[in-house]
């Protein structure tokens, strides 16, 4: 998946590996509001598609890439109203 940072040149997130990918400008402007791309190749070629990033998705995938559970979530909210 690629993502932006803020100008045209995107970071890329490939098999755990970190690098920059470079977009001209005329491209990247094709896509506006557009954050994110999967990767993907096909017949030799490198195919980008746009994916719009819910916010609410990309939290839920963090909690889970930190192995946090509805129960832990719970299980803190109980705590934090009973320690007012």
């Amino acid at each position: 998946m690629i993502g932006s940072s803020g100008g045209i040149c995107t970071g890329t997130f490939l098999e755990g590996l970190e690098g920059d990918i470079c977009l001209v400008r005329q491209a990247w402007e094709h896509f506006p509001g557009v954050g994110y791309f999967d990767v993907s190749e096909e017949f030799g070629r490198i195919i980008l598609a746009p994916v719009r990033v819910n916010p609410a998705d990309a939290v839920r995938a963090k909690l889970a890439e930190l192995g946090i559970e509805d129960s832990d979530v719970r299980d803190a909210v109980r705590w934090a109203r009973e320690n007012r």
